[in-house]
């Protein structure tokens, strides 16, 4: 079973180097996706689940480049090493 990383909000945005808005434009769109498990909040306080964050960050990732390059480029990643 693999340790969990917890971290404050302050932490997250120190650690990421977001600013408060960069904070709650990501925090609304992680509560909005599947993986708005990584966001506990107790009734005092936020406390965010570093691994899932970054899970979210990478299929908030991969749905740009797929917008962005279109499906196929995605699935073909040798593509990106022309």
């Amino acid at each position: 079973m693999s340790k969990e990383t917890w971290l404050t909000v302050k932490a997250l945005c120190d650690k990421y180097d977001y600013s408060t808005s960069a904070y709650d434009t990501r925090r609304k769109l992680c509560l909005q996706s599947p993986f708005q498990d990584a966001i506990v909040y107790d009734g005092h306080h936020t406390m965010i689940i570093e691994e899932r964050w970054q899970a979210f960050l990478k299929e908030k990732s991969r749905k740009h480049w797929e917008e962005v390059f279109g499906t196929q480029l995605v699935r073909d990643r040798r593509a990106l090493n022309r």
